[in-house]
């Protein structure tokens, strides 16, 4: 067996790990896994269905409690139209994107940096720094065309600040609903 077979079946095994992560972290529980962050002083069943407590556009509210990632190219996407509709606001979100940054979900998190990135690069790369320092170890999961993962933050931060990203998560053009 040559290396490039030893190389190929060993990130097969790793992208499989990564796909059956799901079903190991509902055995286990989140609170072991690590795959919820309650704010400081809410316990986990308190943040789940939260509204925020901030008055906002209703597609950034969609953006700040999303529960997962998906891949902005996703036929079936049920955040899409949110975040078509968050692109549109532009710059003057920036507060509200702001917020969710340092409240949201920890999907809307990564949105909202995605989002961020489209008019304030350098902000948005020192956003995706502070989440990968402060919950890189925190499990998403991510649904593509072809994929149901779980990713960690710093996965997620790693990819989107490499020179390609392999990851869509906000599509480059607004998608026409």
């Amino acid at each position: 067996m040559n290396l490039e077979s030893k190389s190929f079946i060993a990130s097969s095994l790793i992208a499989l790990s990564l796909c059956f992560m799901p079903a190991a972290s509902a055995q286990i529980g989140p609170s072991l896994t690590g795959s919820s962050l309650p704010n400081a002083g809410q316990s986990s069943s308190e943040v789940k269905d939260e509204q925020p407590s901030r008055q906002m556009n209703p597609a950034l509210i969609a953006i700040a409690t999303a529960k997962q990632l998906e891949e902005a190219s996703l036929k079936s996407s049920k955040i899409g139209p949110a975040l078509n509709a968050a692109i549109k606001l532009g710059a003057p979100a920036r507060p509200d994107l702001e917020w969710i940054i340092a409240n949201g979900s920890p999907a809307g998190r990564l949105y909202a940096t995605a989002i961020l990135s489209r008019f304030d690069a350098p902000a948005a790369k020192e956003a995706y720094r502070a989440l990968a320092a402060g919950m890189g170890d925190v499990n998403i999961d991510f649904v593509g065309a072809h994929e149901h993962c779980h990713y960690s933050v710093a996965d997620i931060v790693a990819d989107q600040t490499s020179a390609k990203p392999l990851i869509e998560i906000v599509p480059r053009v607004l998608v026409k609903p």
